[in-house]
């Protein structure tokens, strides 16, 4: 694990609790997801096959060479890596919501925008560019190929459905990736939430890649039923302050 880590709340009702982790592969056993395995498959790793692959503007090419140089210039790859999330963080300053930047293709694409956030797209980008810093690689192929890395199911762009388009689907991937470690059971208060997730195969109509059915709306089912099934936990947004923040051990 490393030095430097950073719980990541989000702002909902109901709340997981992050940590990251160095690049070692979490494995998930049963009710014990503290099984570190050493290994991380280059099929995690994404490589765009063609240019087609990945949507980039100028714009969004400019602000990845300012933040390069300026990650650079102040040498942040010496910084815990807490403070590079800060720093991070506080680079996109001003930069405006946004939503929905990766619909509307009709083939998937790994979409590059660095001038329009929504909430989990910046949690993605900061990511993308605090790991990139802390491997010395702050060249635009290595942060397509993280982001990739963070935003697909395993790592790997295979069309729509590949995608982590639900939260809890997103945390338990980059748990299972190494990426971050969920300690939302460690944590006084926490309580066991059944959720039945179906919203996007029964809005096929809100998502260009779904309206026309087919193979993607049926892994989409499946990965709905896949999470209805799983056990999820959460914190009451009304208990986090009133609660120790970590159990005895």
């Amino acid at each position: 694990m490393s030095k430097g880590k950073i719980t990541i709340i989000g702002a909902l009702a109901l709340v997981p609790v992050l940590v990251l982790t160095t690049s070692k592969l979490l494995a998930s056993s049963g009710d014990n997801d503290d099984t570190l395995v050493n290994l991380m498959p280059q099929s995690y790793i994404i490589e765009p096959k063609i240019s087609g692959d990945v949507e980039i503007t100028r714009e969004d090419s400019a602000t990845f060479q300012r933040y390069a140089e300026k990650a650079q210039t102040e040498d942040w790859a010496a910084l815990p890596t807490s403070e590079i999330i800060k720093k991070t963080g506080e680079f996109f300053r001003g930069t405006p919501y946004v939503a929905f930047t990766l619909e509307g293709n009709e083939s998937e694409r790994l979409v590059v925008n660095l001038t329009g956030l929504d909430c989990l797209t910046f949690v993605e980008t900061t990511l993308a560019l605090t790991n990139c810093v802390k491997e010395n690689d702050l060249s635009l192929q290595s942060y397509e190929r993280e982001l990739g890395r963070i935003r697909y199911r395993h790592g790997v762009m295979d069309g729509y459905a590949s995608r982590l388009h639900y939260l809890s689907d997103w945390i338990r991937d980059i748990r299972y990736k190494g990426i971050a470690r969920d300690i939302t059971r460690e944590i006084n208060g926490c309580e066991k939430v059944k959720m039945t997730v179906d919203y996007m195969s029964n809005h096929p109509d809100r998502y260009t890649q779904l309206k026309k059915g087919g193979i993607d709306l049926e892994r989409i089912k499946a990965i709905e039923q896949d999470l209805t099934n799983a056990e999820h936990w959460y914190i009451r947004k009304s208990k986090i302050n009133s609660e120790p923040y970590r159990n005895p051990k």
